[in-house]
């Protein structure tokens, strides 16, 4: 007889069985602890059986998946056969997707399990499904994904907390820094909020530097203040992820807007336009700022969407027109140029500017306003002497690519005011955004006779040096600056320093946001050749215009 005995016979026969078999099993106590493993399932984790049997189910199978196999044994212990699928690390670390059938035996306690790797094409469709639900660069939720298990939670009347994260000043990251460390800085800050996200929470990104957060409340959360807790609460875990990151060798300092919202119901994209709506609110704040979407915003918001309502319907039945306010000579009060400003003219009454700007930012309707714009300004100016000049201002689309300023000389042209009769304005941030680019165009219409201002100098990123090299032939320095100096701040010096550079750089100053005769006073006594401002003329129908006195005496700007 075998020196192992009839149980060990009994034993050995088992194992020779179970190593002919041809599909993996292994033997484990409900502690996860292996107890014995064929041949099959070792050539499927690539490790030999005495490395199998040093492996505990936590070694073998991935974290995440944990606590789906703690449900199966949970299962299979109370009688059932429970089939689960789980990642499993094979010798080199990699993850197999495997299918588990376990059964448990009471009378020992051991745990069977049969085993088998899933076939290709479901892995293909695995990866496939990630991909359609994954944002391809962080690994976190796609906005599709989010949404959708946003939906499905709002579905389930248990309250919802949405946060939106916007990183401060990351195009500057890209531009400083180059596209490839945005990319890694969006990487590291993905891992960042997903550790700061509330357990059980979804992380998704919306799409460039914006990410989403989803979280869960209780039923015990439906209370007003329950559920601006809730939105607080979020907003506060997710501020916490600013801070200093470093990728590629280089430290990138991080600041991050937060804007949440909380929520029992509805429909998904209107919760996240709560959070999105909120973020926005925090970043014109200033950077490093977070908001929750109470009953201000809610009222602000309300108000924008009816003001983009109507200003949709103005674009649809053409009433964007322009008001023309003068520019005069600080010296004799002439006027040398008008500036078309947009109005929205409604059966309800004329609309400047001011008031729908953001609801024209959010409908991306800027082109088209200016455009109309522009077209009620050349028509007009049929009605004014011929000395005196057009100022327009542009939208980032007139500067889209080299040649396209000639669209807006051209569209003058269409309506017979000729280039010499033109002033292109535009901000200091559209100047420096492509300053090679910007600068071929605007030299290449400036030859055609158009003038080429600057608008609000002083609050923006250029530098003396640019401004110097760059075809301007107008500053226009903006309102804040003489508005300090009426309140008695102190920037006097500065406006007399811009002022100076009339005659150094050969341009004209224009001193911008003069309302009272002192204004005028000061940019009389600091050296300004023009000024603009309701002081000096308002912004008008062409009408209102033509018999102003400023127009009695031809001259050129």
């Amino acid at each position: 007889m075998s020196a192992l005995g009839g149980e060990g016979l009994e034993q050995e026969s088992i194992r020779r069985i179970g190593n002919l078999l041809p599909v993996p099993v292994s033997v484990l106590d409900t502690s996860g602890r292996s107890v014995w493993a064929n041949e099959a399932y070792c050539d499927l984790v690539k490790m030999p059986f005495e490395d199998v049997m040093t492996r505990t189910v936590q070694d073998a199978v991935h974290p995440d998946d944990l606590p789906a196999w703690e449900e199966a044994l949970a299962r299979a212990i109370a009688g059932e056969i429970v089939e689960v699928e789980l990642r499993t690390l094979d010798r080199q670390g990699n993850d197999l997707q495997v299918v588990y059938a376990i059964r448990h035996e009471p009378v020992s306690g051991r745990v069977y399990a049969v085993s088998q790797d899933i076939p290709d094409h479901r892995r293909a469709a695995r990866v496939l499904h990630h991909a359609a639900t994954h944002d391809a660069l962080t690994d976190v939720a796609n906005r599709a994904a989010a949404l959708t298990q946003l939906d499905a939670w709002l579905a389930d009347g248990v309250p919802v907390a949405v946060a939106v994260v916007d990183v401060d000043g990351f195009k500057l990251i890209n531009d400083r820094m180059g596209h490839r460390v945005g990319d890694e800085v969006l990487r590291a800050l993905a891992r960042r909020i997903e550790a700061a996200a509330p357990e059980g929470g979804v992380v998704g990104r919306m799409g460039g530097d914006e990410f989403v957060v989803l979280a869960r409340g209780t039923r015990g959360d439906a209370t007003p203040a329950a559920l601006d807790a809730l939105s607080a609460g979020l907003a506060e875990r997710l501020h916490a992820v600013s801070g200093e990151v470093t990728v590629l060798g280089r430290r990138v300092r991080l600041s991050v807007s937060v804007g949440a919202t909380a929520a029992l119901d509805g429909d998904a994209e209107g919760v996240l336009h709560e959070a999105d709506t909120a973020a926005s609110s925090a970043k014109r704040q200033g950077p490093g700022r977070m908001r929750s979407y109470d009953a201000d915003l809610r009222r602000w918001d309300s108000e924008r969407a009816a003001m983009e309502r109507r200003l949709s319907r103005a674009l649809a039945r053409g009433q964007m027109t322009a008001h023309l306010q003068p520019v005069v000579k600080v010296d004799g009060g002439d006027i040398r140029a008008v500036e078309a400003l947009s109005r929205m003219a409604t059966p309800d009454g004329v609309v400047a500017a001011g008031r729908f700007i953001e609801a024209a930012d959010h409908l991306g309707a800027w082109p088209r306003i200016s455009w109309r714009t522009r077209e009620a300004a050349f028509a007009a100016m049929a009605q004014l002497p011929g000395w005196v000049r057009l100022s327009v201002n542009l939208d980032t689309e007139d500067l889209a690519g080299p040649g396209s300023l000639h669209r807006v000389v051209e569209q003058a042209a269409a309506f017979g005011v000729p280039a010499g009769r033109l002033v292109l304005e535009l901000t200091e941030t559209m100047l420096m955004r492509d300053v090679a680019q910007v600068t071929q165009s605007l030299a290449a219409v400036r030859r055609l006779g158009v003038m080429i201002a600057v608008d609000d100098f002083g609050v923006g990123s250029s530098s003396l040096r640019s401004v110097s090299e760059l075809p301007i032939d107008v500053l226009k320095v903006d309102a804040y600056f003489v508005a300090a100096a009426r309140r008695g701040h102190a920037p006097r010096e500065v406006l007399r320093a811009i002022a100076g550079l009339g005659p150094a750089l050969g341009i004209r100053t224009v001193v911008e946001g003069v309302e009272e005769p002192a204004d005028l006073e000061l940019a009389t006594d600091l050296g300004f050749t023009h000024a603009q401002g309701w002081l000096v003329g308002l912004p008008s129908p062409v009408e209102d215009l033509v018999g102003h006195p400023g127009l009695a005496h031809p001259s050129r700007l």
